[in-house]
This record gives structure tokens, sequence and C-alpha cells, in this order.
């Protein structure tokens, strides 16, 4: 059973929010966000639910405060107005003060940023404490090591230890088992801002092998498509039978277009074992789509995948 003392996402959330809290309570900037840089987007995932940074919230990379301080320019920001680094951004004179830190992710590469804004102008660069909001910064990227590894040192426990959350005749995740790496990832979503997306696939002329050849011939089908599935995604990645001869998959780090090909390779590589598939995908986006409903998204663009395919024949 996973408590909050071993969920690193929630553990992650929590900190996250403190640190937001601490800072709204304690600074001239009433804004603040832990944000994740996701693809081309800044997406802003714990604030303090201001109008100036809302949870979900997206913006253009190019176009950030935070991307200009990453690359070099003041963590601190009194008047962007007067600041010939950030004077040219959109959001200016919209936000006059900013204040911001990277974050690391695991791997050492930028995960996001911790940042401050505010709609009106600091009296001088030391209203913020950049050394403090440094150190802040480094401790939530701290958090962040220790929460990735948590987590996946719960995910493979749970692999190992769930017999009853497999399929038994393909060995790959049943509908339970799919269901809970579902919320698994879904936290990872809320808390990190992962791109996770899901795809299902629902194989072709199951139900007539069946009727003319008999199950044992079925059964075989399934166990050659579960195969190429399990051999065609990460280790990151979650493949399940979710019933019949529908196959679901959580498709971790890829961007929509990156989804896309994967997808389409998966069917490619079923196709060159003799097996016809079809199939659809969607991602969640956090705070605006749930991998629920990017899984109810997924399943109607199968469908229309299947329709569209049997008209074209």
């Amino acid at each position: 059973m996973i408590t909050p003392a071993t969920d690193g996402a929630a553990l992650f959330a929590q900190s996250a929010h403190d640190v937001v809290a601490y800072l709204t309570r304690t600074t001239r900037l009433p804004s603040w966000s832990v944000s994740r840089l996701a693809d081309t987007q800044q997406v802003h995932l714990h604030t303090d639910g201001t109008d100036l940074l809302q949870p979900g919230m997206q913006v253009a990379w190019q176009e950030t405060f935070c991307r200009k301080m990453v690359g070099g320019a003041a963590n601190v920001v009194p008047d962007s107005t007067l600041d010939p680094a950030y004077r040219d951004l959109p959001a200016v004179p919209a936000i006059r003060a900013y204040a911001g830190t990277p974050l690391a992710a695991p791997d050492g590469e930028l995960f996001g940023v911790l940042c401050g804004v505010s709609e009106k102008p600091l009296d001088d660069a030391r209203d913020v404490d950049a050394s403090l909001l440094a150190l802040l910064g480094e401790l939530l990227a701290a958090q962040l090591v220790t929460s990735r590894r948590l987590d996946l040192a719960v995910s493979d426990a749970r692999i190992a230890q769930g017999t009853a959350e497999t399929d038994a005749l393909t060995g790959l995740l049943n509908r339970r088992g799919w269901d809970l790496a579902l919320a698994e990832a879904q936290a990872r979503v809320d808390a990190y801002g992962d791109l996770i997306g899901v795809a299902v696939l629902d194989l072709d002329g199951l139900k007539q092998i069946n009727d003319e050849q008999g199950h044992v011939a079925g059964d075989e089908l399934l166990q050659r498509a579960a195969k190429v599935l399990a051999g065609s995604v990460r280790r990151s990645d979650r493949v399940a039978r979710y019933g019949g001869d529908e196959f679901t998959l959580l498709l971790s780090g890829a961007t929509d277009a990156q989804r896309e090909a994967r997808v389409a390779q998966i069917v490619e590589a079923l196709a060159g074992e003799g097996i016809a598939a079809s199939a659809g995908s969607a991602a969640a986006r956090p705070s605006e789509l749930t991998l629920v409903q990017a899984f109810h998204d997924a399943d109607a663009a199968m469908y229309r995948n299947k329709r569209e395919r049997r008209s074209a024949r």
C-alpha cells in the first residue's frame, strides 16, 4: 500500500506548495509558482492561484522571463520596463517585477523554474533575497531527485509483487493493474507536470479467428500481440490487456507528435507480425485534462480509426 510517506509525487507536491506559500507570505512578490519546462511550453504546476499564475497555465518558453533568467539574465528584476534583458518580452508591462531560480531534474537537465511575479515594480532588487531563493530552489531540486527515485522504487516493487494485477494469458497488466498504473501516472502529472499519453489498440479479426480456428488460435494471437507491445515500449511505460482484444498503453515523456509517432511505430510492429490493429491516443494536461479523460479520448480516437480503416477497404 502506498502511503504519503512513500509517495514521492505527493512529497514533491507538498514541498512545492510549502515553498510557494512561504515566498508569497514573506516577499513583496504576490504570485509564486513551481513550473515545468515541457517541450516548448512552461507549465505552471504549483501556484498560489492568483490571476497572474494559475495551475495549469502554459506560456511559450521563448516568451518567458524564466528563459531569460536561465540564459544568464538577472535572477531578480525590480522593474522589467527598465531592464534591457527583459523589457521586450510580451508580458511587459503587465508584469513589472520578477524573481526566479532554476530547478534541475535528476539527470541534471532543466526541470523547470521557481519564480515569482508582480504587477507592481519593486523598490530595490534586495526586496527579494536572491541567496535564499537559490537555496530554496536547490532544496526543491533535491526533493525532486528523492521523489523520483522513490516513485520508481515503489513502482518496481508493485510490479514485482502484483500477480493480482497481471493478465494470466499475456503477462501484461490486467484491468485492475491498469487502473492502479493510471492513478500513479496521474499523480506524476499533477506533481511534476510529466508528459504522459494514453494509447488504445484494438486487434482486428479475433472473433473470426476464434470462430474459424478455435480459441487456442485466438489466444496465440493475443500472446503474440502482447509480446510485440511489451517489446515496443520503454521501461517507464506501461502496457495492459484491458479486456478481450483491446490493449492500453501509458506512454511517458513524449510530446503530442512523438506520442503519435510512437503509436504508429507500434501499429507497424504489429503489422510486421501479421497482426492488424486500430489505434488512438491522447495526452493528459496538468490541471486541464486528466489521464482518465485522455483514456476516453484515446478510445474514441481508436474507434474513429477503426471506422476509417473499414471504409477504406
